[in-house]
């Protein structure tokens, strides 16, 4: 039986994790559902999908930054910490000061997700919907799955690890 991995190697891993596939995931199917959702609302297909493709652009644009931020300054941070011995400052003090700025980013991704799920009548195509409609909704709704299950990991997985670490390693210099 293989003994469970360390906390050091959990955060490691859910950071690769999370770039690989839902980092990825968002880079690849964002861009591509936004000019199929284009094409269709050009077809005047239902649903308000000019609103919906607007939401969606809004969310990409967003998704972005965020993305960059976390790749750039906070998962690099998460993995040192992760495999060190000793306190490793960081530029804004504490963690949690990033980490509370990726969860305000996490809860107005939250509030898009569901206006978009409200203008998709759940992604559920109506009865007449062409068969190009119900995929691109189909897969819109696995897009905002996706986006969920992220967050998921970030905010109850990565981050509350990663700050216990980060507590761990500064308690080993205090007196």
């Amino acid at each position: 039986m293989q003994a469970p991995p360390t906390p050091s190697l959990k955060i490691t891993n859910l950071c690769q994790d999370l770039i690989e596939n839902h980092h990825a995931f968002v880079r690849t199917n964002g861009p591509k559902l936004l000019e199929t959702g284009r094409t269709l609302a050009r077809q005047r297909v239902a649903l308000n999908l000019p609103a919906i493709c607007e939401l969606l652009k809004t969310m990409l644009i967003d998704l972005d930054l965020h993305m960059l931020k976390e790749e750039m300054i906070l998962f690099p941070y998460c993995q040192r910490i992760a495999v060190s011995e000793t306190p490793i400052e960081m530029h804004c003090g504490s963690l949690a000061n990033p980490i509370m700025a990726m969860q305000a980013d996490h809860h107005l991704c939250n509030e898009q997700l569901h206006a978009l799920a409200k203008l998709t009548h759940h992604y559920t195509p109506t009865d007449n919907a062409s068969p190009e409609l119900a995929s691109w909704l189909k897969q819109l709704q696995a897009f905002a799955e996706d986006l969920q299950l992220h967050i998921y990991k970030e905010d109850a997985q990565l981050f509350p690890m990663a700050l216990l670490r980060e507590q761990e390693l500064n308690a080993r210099v205090s007196p």
